[in-house]
């Protein structure tokens, strides 16, 4: 999950199970709704259940491993990784490219969240 974009169908269907251990529903009879998906995904502090939503939750993973890339150039992975997608600049910097490797696209799916973050 840190280095791997969760599919959408896979993310549906890990929501719809959290849904139906939630509100003790099954496939042939449905229950009531004791609270809203708002409610579940509100943080702790304000109410909420605290659940996390997992494309967020993905995405601030691939996040967290780009920041790796940018913290600790000299690391093996960082090394290879720029000498392959972005031997003049910075991964902050580096293309996205069509036909980069699985991981190289979803480090930068996840780089969208540090450029969001990031303050220079």
């Amino acid at each position: 999950m840190s280095l791997f974009r969760i599919p959408k169908g896979l993310v549906s269907e890990i929501h719809g199970l959290c849904s139906r251990f939630w509100w003790g529903s099954s496939e042939k009879i449905r229950m009531l709704l004791w609270a809203y998906w708002t409610r579940l995904y509100a943080n702790k502090n304000i109410g909420g259940l605290g659940f996390h939503d997992l494309n967020v939750f993905n995405k601030a993973l691939l996040a967290k491993q780009g920041w790796r890339l940018v913290k600790t150039p000299d690391s093996l992975v960082a090394r290879v990784l720029k000498g392959i997608y972005y031997p003049t600049s910075s991964f902050l910097k580096a293309d996205y490219k069509k036909r980069g490797s699985l991981i190289w696209n979803n480090l930068c799916w996840g780089r969208e969240l540090l450029e969001e973050g990031s303050r220079w």
